[in-house]
């Protein structure tokens, strides 16, 4: 809950010893304490599979691309088809950021026909779905994903593995073709096709993406609305690094617009204000202007 996170939001902090991005990462911290307080020694944690199996849906434009560059046009139009209701939401999601977008910085636009012949030397240039695929299994995403699930395991003494980030196996699934890890209108494929028989069809044939994401919008218009006055004198700790009235606007936006780019910014200004706080006050560091 909100009053929970705000209570354990200082611990948090401080048990990371750096700011985090968002409050994601509170989720999994509870998910630990729970483990701890049902005696839970270790747990296996999924982290790598979306990465190296392309499990998530934005990989699909990596595949489609994949499919025009070979010519396989028929397969092409197939998958497009089986990836319908997956492909429906992300783009509407992705039109949405891009029309918000456009409509608040109109004069920085590059109008970029899509019916142009300057889009073969665009796509040319993209990354393939294997190449993308090994960028973010080493890249510095999962890294952070790794780092915030071994910190919170640690604050409650938890060993917590990641099976899918076993070298062996990595290395085997990527010496794999692509249509091992994606087609006939899944993700995943090959773990799914291995878990025929073992996993109930209901879970191997799941095609939302459930993850596990903060009710960060909703905190945030709950903070604001209840404690927006702690909120402007805690900011002056920070004043040197932000703008006090760019930070009011944002407050002023975030209740009216409710866009998820200002949450996602008014958090991490939040956290980085709580672990300055708290670091700057061990250290007798001051805020004072020169």
């Amino acid at each position: 809950t909100f009053s929970e996170f705000m209570t354990d939001l200082d611990r948090l902090v401080e048990m990371h010893d750096e700011p985090f991005l968002n409050p994601s990462v509170y989720m999994q911290y509870k998910v630990m304490q729970l483990a701890k307080e049902n005696g839970v020694k270790v747990l296996l944690d999924g982290q790598g599979a979306d990465e190296s199996l392309g499990g998530y849906y934005s990989y699909l434009a990596f595949y489609f691309n994949d499919l025009r560059r070979q010519g396989l046009y028929t397969e092409l139009i197939r998958e497009l088809y089986d990836f319908r209701d997956q492909l429906y939401p992300f783009v509407g999601k992705v039109l949405r950021r891009k029309l918000g977008t456009w409509d608040r910085t109109v004069k920085g636009l590059v109008k970029i026909s899509p019916l142009s012949s300057s889009m073969d030397k665009y796509f040319s240039r993209a990354k393939t779905f294997a190449e993308q695929l090994k960028e973010d299994t080493v890249g510095r995403n999962l890294l952070e994903l790794l780092k915030y699930e071994d910190q919170n395991s640690m604050i409650f003494s938890i060993e917590s593995r990641v099976p899918f980030l076993y070298h062996p196996l990595i290395e085997y699934v990527f010496s794999l073709p692509m249509s091992a890890r994606i087609g006939k209108g899944w993700t995943k494929l090959m773990l799914r096709e291995s878990m025929n028989g073992i996993l109930p069809e209901t879970i191997r044939k799941r095609r939302t993406k459930l993850g596990f994401p903060a009710p960060d919008k909703a905190w945030a218009l709950e903070m604001i609305s209840n404690y927006r006055e702690q909120l402007e004198q805690s900011m002056r700790n920070i004043e040197n690094y932000i703008d006090l009235e760019i930070f009011e606007k944002l407050m002023r936006s975030i209740m009216k617009h409710k866009r998820d780019e200002d949450v996602k910014l008014f958090w991490r200004i939040v956290i980085f204000e709580r672990w300055y706080r708290k670091t700057m006050t061990k250290t007798g560091s001051t805020n004072k202007k020169s």
